[in-house]
């Protein structure tokens, strides 16, 4: 939703949410969930794009959430390559250019960075952030309510 908003003026588009976005370092992710050198991944994955291998499926390859998966080199290059716009999330938050409001959980075990990466670009006026407090990565039970209620709030009344 970030990249495509900052991508695409849209004038259907009003605001944007984020909930729960990924803000974490890409490298130090991977490397703490999968106990990998994420580097020799990438440039394994360059190499046989460079040999024209690109879509053919390599197995056994940690990607995102899915330990030992079956990923084309396309595909892991495009999310962890140096150029993803992944890897890109402050630049693509700058360039929205509707009122957004990023939602995080202050117990969220996947990206539990989310509100000190975006603080310092909190103006609550084009940027805004809620941290629902006790909430993780997926707002179980009531903090999804929470959730929804600031998100209601946001788009009537502050963004």
């Amino acid at each position: 939703a970030m990249v495509y908003a900052a991508e695409n003026i849209d004038p259907e588009v009003g605001h944007v949410i984020l909930l729960a976005p990924g803000v974490d370092d890409v490298k130090g992710s991977y490397e703490k969930r999968y106990g990998q050198i994420f580097e020799a991944n990438v440039k394994r994955m360059q190499e046989r794009i460079a040999l024209n291998k690109g879509s053919e499926p390599v197995s056994n390859i940690d990607f995102w959430y899915c330990p030992k998966a079956d990923v084309t080199p396309d595909s892991f290059i495009s999310y962890y390559g140096p150029d993803s716009k992944f890897r890109q999330f402050h630049k693509y938050l700058r360039m929205i250019e509707v009122p957004v409001l990023v939602v995080a959980g202050s117990r969220d075990e996947r990206f539990p960075n989310i509100p000190q990466q975006i603080e310092p670009l909190v103006d609550n006026e084009r940027l805004s952030l809620i941290v629902i407090q006790d909430s993780g990565h997926f707002f179980r039970d009531l903090n999804i309510d929470e959730a929804v209620e600031a998100l209601i709030d946001f788009i009537d009344y502050g963004g």
